[in-house]
């Protein structure tokens, strides 16, 4: 397929993974049972509880999925990593559901999954800005460092320049 770009009419930090996956494919129902949470998806994110999901599973039940699980290819069992909609097979598992809609990404590198799970995280849910931080700190972390950004705020050598990352974190500028 064609190369998909994440940062085509997107916020500004979604951008650098332009060429990172291929185009989402076609929808399709994937077995409950075959599908696991991404490893580091609890590292970064809390799963809805009480309230919230149960909104979320009263939807569901009442309305169907509306938007598919972003998930990888299957690995040799058969297995696919959800990246994005963790919250949605866990209300799905609670249901009873024994398939649900998936759209397979493809990465060229493990790497990118993760960076694709938070940046989608980041979009979807109502963060604190410690959370925010962690989450910009875990993305651009390297960056930071390189750019020397550390929080130096006395340095000549970086009064009145803007990082890279800073622009990319800027929505609507």
């Amino acid at each position: 397929g064609k190369d998909f770009s994440l940062s085509q009419n997107r916020p500004g930090f979604l951008s650098g993974m332009d060429g990172a996956m291929k185009e989402p494919g076609d929808l399709e129902q994937w077995p409950v049972d075959k599908l696991r949470e991404h490893p580091e998806n609890s590292l970064y994110f809390q799963p809805l509880t009480g309230d919230a999901f149960d909104r979320l599973k009263k939807d569901i039940e009442e309305n169907g999925m509306h938007d598919a699980l972003i998930v990888t290819e299957e690995n040799a069992d058969g297995v696919r990593t959800v990246l994005s909609g963790h919250n949605r097979l866990n209300v799905a598992r609670a249901l009873g559901k024994e398939t649900v809609p998936v759209r397979v990404l493809r990465f060229p590198r493990p790497e990118y999954e993760t960076r694709f799970m938070i940046r989608d995280n980041l979009l979807r849910r109502q963060l604190n800005p410690e959370q925010v931080k962690a989450l910009i700190v875990k993305l651009y972390g390297a960056d930071l460092d390189k750019d020397g950004r550390g929080g130096d705020r006395k340095s000549d050598k970086t009064k009145g320049e803007k990082s890279k990352v800073h622009s990319e974190l800027l929505i609507g500028e």
